[in-house]
C-alpha cells in the first residue's frame, strides 16, 4: 500500500464504551498494565498524524524549504518517541503477558517489538542526524534519499501493525 492509501484508508472501527456495562479491565497478569479499549484507535490515529507530518516533509523537501523541513522534523521526532513510549510500555508490556501462553502469538510480538526497536534506533538518528545541527541546501538531495527510506520501512511496519499486531490486543477476562 502507498503512503498515501494508507493515509486515506478506512480505519478499523472499534467499539469502546458502548453496549452493557462491563467489569473493570483487569491487569495484564504480573503488571499493573491494563487493557485500554481507546489505546488501538489513538495509536492508528497517531500513525495517520506521523503520516501527515511525513507527507508535509516531502512538500518541504520539494520546496528546498530548510527551515519547514527542521520544523516538521521536530514534529515527527516528538510525536514518534510519545507513539513509541506508549507502544512499548501500554501495548507490547500488555501483550507480552497477556499471551504468555500462545507461542505463536508471543513469538510474533516479540519479533515486531525487537524490529521496531531497531526501526526506532535508525529513525531516531536520522532524525538527530537532521535535527541537532542546521542543515544547508545542499543537502537536501541527501535528506531527501533518506527520508524516502525511511518513509517505506514506516508505511510497512504501520500497515504490519495494523492488521497484525493490533488485532491481538484483546481484553483479558
Amino acid at each position: 500500500m502507498t503512503l498515501f492509501g494508507l493515509i486515506g484508508g478506512k480505519q478499523r472501527e472499534r467499539q469502546a464504551g458502548n453496549g452493557p456495562a462491563r467489569a473493570p479491565a483487569q491487569a495484564a497478569p504480573g503488571t499493573a498494565i491494563s487493557y485500554d479499549a481507546g489505546l488501538v484507535p489513538r495509536l492508528t490515529q497517531e500513525h495517520r498524524k506521523l503520516l501527515g507530518i511525513y507527507q508535509q516533509l516531502q512538500l518541504a523537501v520539494t520546496k528546498t524549504d530548510v527551515a519547514a523541513i527542521q520544523q516538521r522534523l521536530r514534529e515527527f521526532r516528538g510525536m514518534l518517541q510519545e507513539h513509541l513510549l506508549q507502544e512499548n510500555v501500554k501495548l507490547y508490556v500488555y501483550l507480552a503477558r497477556h499471551l504468555a501462553g500462545d507461542q505463536a502469538s508471543s513469538e510474533l510480538v516479540s519479533d515486531m517489538r525487537r524490529e521496531m526497536m531497531g526501526i526506532g534506533r535508525v529513525v531516531m538518528d536520522f532524525l538527530r542526524k537532521y535535527t541537532d545541527s542546521p542543515m544547508s541546501p545542499g543537502q537536501v538531495l541527501e535528506f531527501k534519499k533518506e527520508l524516502d527510506a525511511i518513509g517505506a520501512a514506516l508505511v510497512q511496519r504501520i500497515e504490519r501493525e495494523e492488521s497484525a499486531l493490533y488485532s491481538l490486543y484483546l481484553e483479558s477476562y
